[in-house]
């Protein structure tokens, strides 16, 4: 009898994202970039860019301005690590459909990333209802560059912030993020 083994180890997918918002972030692009270079990993990198046109010096990246759906939920079951902006609903997508606990980089004002602090309040509050050992995944303005190099060399953790988007009774906010999530599921899964 013949025994199945897998033809290639798969490498480990992180999967970088950066929201759809005209903004550029190039701050965690270039770090996640820089990291990636001088880091004895070999890791796989799918990155949403959104508009922000950074050139990857790192080998082995695959960069799309956007990403349909389907496929982002997809990417977001098999990523092995995920380094992400710290929007609302792309939160709420990692929450509801990953196994591992993202970094979460909120946009920032002060570098022309958003309008508002918005991502910031947003992480800051998720941040509160974590337990300490989860609170390192959220960060403000800290050196992103040594928590991303920190990040990507640790094993994953487990999610939970499914635990933090469900504690309470859904808000509007969570419903609407819900009945988006879903209409992108059914619509594109027959």
């Amino acid at each position: 009898m013949v025994q199945k083994r897998p033809l290639l180890r798969q490498r480990p997918i992180i999967l970088v994202t950066v929201g759809t918002t005209y903004f550029g972030f190039t701050r965690v692009l270039e770090a996640v970039d820089f990291t990636l270079i001088y880091s004895k990993a070999e890791h796989r990198v799918i990155t949403q860019t959104g508009t922000d046109t950074f050139k990857w010096y790192y080998k082995d990246v695959e960069y799309h301005p956007f990403i349909a759906p389907d496929e982002y939920i997809n990417l977001v079951k098999k990523a092995t690590k995920i380094i992400t902006h710290a929007g609302p609903g792309t939160l709420y997508t990692i929450a509801r459909y990953s196994s591992v606990m993202p970094l979460v980089i909120p946009r920032l004002k002060k570098y022309g990333e958003h309008v508002t602090n918005h991502q910031l309040v947003f992480s800051k509050y998720i941040r509160k209802q974590l337990p300490n050992s989860h609170k390192k995944y959220l960060l403000s303005d800290t050196d992103i560059s040594e928590a991303i190099k920190r990040y990507i060399a640790e094993k994953p953790t487990p999610n939970i912030l499914s635990r933090v988007f469900h504690a309470q009774p859904s808000s509007l906010l969570m419903q609407m993020l819900e009945k988006t999530i879903s209409k992108w599921t059914t619509s594109n899964n027959p």
